[in-house]
């Protein structure tokens, strides 16, 4: 990643050679009386600088950038090859949507009613075009907390640089578009310095400055951004 303009955290190998160990390890919560080894997994990873982007006050070049890093990452893992995550489960996702309805159970009437609406055009606007979306591996929780940001002083003010990524817990293979819808949805509800829907626009023309969707996937947008 780091070779395709993208800083992020790096396994660091432990003395044996590993990027990852089980151990012992005292947990806070943990029930004296379970059965079973008490074993957590244990890596360690490089440390990146920087702040995430929520602990910023959003501008139009910040949200632009952020859709920028998205483009850039979705770039550099066309080539990425890992047959390991071309199988895993992950149930948030595209694919997932029509399960939401078991999850709805004491939801605001209105909203419930909008995403009913959502979830009703599943079948013909998503459904029977999944397999014409275009799909590699996506980092499935581009949230406001995962971004970092390099902020830089002067005497001119401050500076900023969108190009860190955290938190691949999520990584699978799926549809690029679900992975932008989900970035749009945490920029329409995180942003408060002006209109969410004119942030979400900064943010969707830092992607497409440095790639391009097709009408299909322009199309699906609107329902990923609804039901996330």
């Amino acid at each position: 990643m780091s070779k395709k303009r993208v800083r992020t955290p790096v396994p660091v190998r432990n003395l044996d050679g590993n990027t990852w160990t089980l151990e012992k390890v005292p947990l806070l919560n943990e029930d004296e009386n379970a059965p079973g080894p008490k074993l957590c997994g244990i890596h360690l990873l490089t440390f990146i600088t920087g702040v995430p982007i929520s602990t910023l006050e959003y501008s139009a070049d910040l949200l632009y950038q952020w859709g920028q890093l998205l483009a850039t990452f979705h770039n550099a893992v066309e080539d990425f090859e890992y047959p390991a995550l071309l199988n895993k489960e992950v149930f948030w996702n595209v694919e997932h949507i029509p399960e939401i309805r078991k999850y709805m159970e004491g939801m605001e009437e209105h909203r419930e009613k909008l995403v009913r609406s959502v979830l009703n055009k599943f079948p013909i606007e998503i459904e029977e075009n999944l397999g014409k979306l275009p799909k590699g591996f996506i980092h499935g929780d581009f949230n406001e907390n995962n971004v970092i940001v390099q902020v830089k002083e002067s005497e001119n003010g401050r500076t900023f640089s969108v190009d860190g990524i955290l938190d691949y817990e999520d990584m699978h293979y799926g549809t690029y578009a679900w992975d932008l819808g989900l970035m749009l949805a945490y920029t329409l509800l995180d942003c408060k310095t002006m209109n969410p829907l004119d942030g979400a626009g900064h943010t969707l023309a830092g992607y497409l400055s440095l790639r391009s969707l097709s009408p299909l996937e322009l199309s699906v947008l609107k329902v990923s951004n609804v039901i996330q």
